[in-house]
């Protein structure tokens, strides 16, 4: 089966832009400048604006003559995770799931396991590890207090953090539409995944595919570590990702 790719941009983003700024960029891609993002990203970053823009999306694109509308496939990794899954709930013309590298309890519990995973890797003491959890836990009720603020001097605005940390299992477990969702074992966070199988089987589904790939990280580099888990190399596989994928559209 042959199919056409449709990557949909962020809003306010442009598609060219020139490499001094995208690697200033990239280079604070964990801590975030907000004023180096247009107004119009920052307003409309979170999930329901990006269900909305991909339905729309849809609704264009089905319309065109070369369209098939029998098999309309949505995939999102990462944020696009989210994206993807509401998505597929909202829109019953989606006949395929892919969602791939994302927080099935929603991003900030999955920051939260992060931080507390520290402790056990000797990154931070349990000391520490104790006290990032708790700070996040008393970010959130801030966030909480003013949900809708898109404004931030540092980091995403309160809008998208809480928009984005729900979970999705209730999405998934109301979809009748073969799903596929894989991850990297490295990825902390994603591993949330690894009890999707319970709560598919609990309800008797069974339209779930999981995969999980060892020793990936977030954007599958598949790491090497050392005796005392330190990272000592990374090799690219997202190739050997995308192929499993396909392979999966095959047989579904």
């Amino acid at each position: 089966t042959n199919y056409y790719s449709i990557m949909i941009a962020k809003p306010g983003v442009p598609l060219i832009e020139n490499n001094a700024y995208l690697d200033t960029l990239f280079a604070t891609r964990n801590h975030p400048i907000p004023s180096m993002y247009p107004t119009k990203y920052l307003e409309n970053n979170h999930l329901d604006y990006y269900v909305r823009q991909t339905n729309a999306v849809l609704k264009f694109v089905l319309e065109q003559p070369w369209a098939d509308n029998e098999r309309v496939v949505v995939a999102g990794g990462s944020e696009g995770y989210n994206v993807a899954i509401k998505t597929a709930f909202t829109n019953p013309q989606v006949s395929h799931l892919i969602a791939f590298s994302g927080f099935l309890d929603g991003r900030h519990q999955g920051i939260m396991r992060e931080e507390r995973t520290k402790g056990y890797t000797g990154e931070y003491t349990q000391e520490q590890a104790q006290q990032s959890v708790e700070g996040l836990q008393q970010e959130w009720l801030r966030i909480c207090a003013d949900s809708l603020d898109t404004s931030a001097e540092t980091g995403d605005p309160n809008r998208t953090t809480y928009s984005f940390s729900i979970d999705y299992t209730g999405y998934l477990l109301a979809l009748k539409i073969p799903i596929l969702i894989l991850y990297g074992t490295a990825d902390v966070a994603a591993t949330s995944n690894d009890i999707l199988p319970l709560a598919f089987a609990r309800y008797g589904k069974k339209n779930l595919t999981l995969k999980a790939y060892p020793n990936h990280d977030h954007t599958f580099y598949k790491l090497t570590f050392d005796s005392q888990g330190k990272i000592v190399d990374k090799v690219y596989n997202g190739v050997a990702v995308e192929r499993d994928y396909f392979r999966w559209l095959e047989e579904h």
